[in-house]
């Protein structure tokens, strides 16, 4: 699941049908969202930020949280249908795979609300959700959202539901930016997918050009690997930062230097969440 833009939002941007198969669209959507992430400074990564909350009327019973994670799936121990945040933070940490080996050097904690928004939740189930963020070395990995194993008791709709609030391996946080931000940093993403979409995977895995001439094979002209359309979705967003390298000229006897700037600077501390 991408953090940026969703399939919906990928459907309703893009005026012709795609040539990816349905089944691939999310790989689509994950691998513009990674060329977007290119654009933008700092380097730091975000975290991954997932949420459990409990539908229907359970009465007891518990429920298991897995994830697939470096070619492993990592299984919790049984969290109860009234667990806590620290609970559920201590099942999710206590997960082992198929060899029965616990996650090295990596954790999950309780998630550090951000500027501007409300506290995020931490329980207890089932009548306030939990939040939790990856950190250390799983952090600023693309983590997939938890699947859940349901042994609740109560009646049929009793169920654990997981919202995954950001995918981690992300350079922007959405809940950071303006709405307006958000809008235009969703249509730059479907702008990239739609590009890959068109030019076709083998594009982004060789060399492209635009004119390949013989016998002696000169090439003129590179294509970008970003789509022309994505910087215009992102301009006059401030999330973009501009700059040159600073040239020397002369103009009769004197000389002068000039440099380009512009777009809007970034705060250094991008993990707000």
């Amino acid at each position: 699941m991408s953090t940026y833009a969703q399939i919906p939002d990928l459907m309703t941007y893009i005026s012709s049908g795609l040539m990816t198969q349905d089944d691939h669209v999310q790989d689509l959507l994950n691998a513009a969202e990674q060329d977007v992430d290119l654009m933008f400074n700092p380097s730091d990564l975000t975290d991954s930020l997932q949420g459990f909350s409990i539908t229907g009327n359970p009465t007891g019973g518990s429920w298991t949280a897995s994830i697939n994670w470096q070619g492993d799936t990592w299984e919790s121990t049984d969290i109860p249908w009234n667990a806590d945040g620290v609970t559920l933070l201590a099942a999710l940490n206590a997960s082992v795979n198929s060899l029965d080996q616990p996650y090295s050097g990596t954790s999950w904690e309780q998630a550090i609300t951000p500027a501007y928004m409300p506290d995020w939740a931490y329980g207890p189930l089932p009548s306030v959700p939990v939040v939790v963020e990856a950190t250390a070395y799983m952090g600023n990995q693309v983590l997939p959202p938890f699947t859940i194993t349901n042994n609740l008791t109560g009646d049929d709709t009793a169920q654990v539901l997981v919202t995954q609030f950001r995918g981690g391996g992300t350079r922007l946080d959405v809940w950071m930016l303006q709405p307006s931000q958000r809008y235009q940093l969703t249509r730059a993403t479907c702008a990239q997918a739609e590009y890959r979409d068109r030019m076709g995977e083998d594009f982004f895995i060789k060399a492209q050009y635009q004119q390949v001439t013989g016998p002696e094979f000169t090439t003129q002209g590179k294509l970008p690997i970003i789509g022309p359309k994505v910087r215009r979705e992102l301009n006059g967003s401030g999330l973009i930062q501009y700059g040159a390298r600073g040239v020397v000229g002369t103009r009769g006897s004197s000389a002068y230097a000039y440099q380009r700037f512009g777009g809007t600077p970034i705060p250094d501390d991008w993990r707000a969440v």
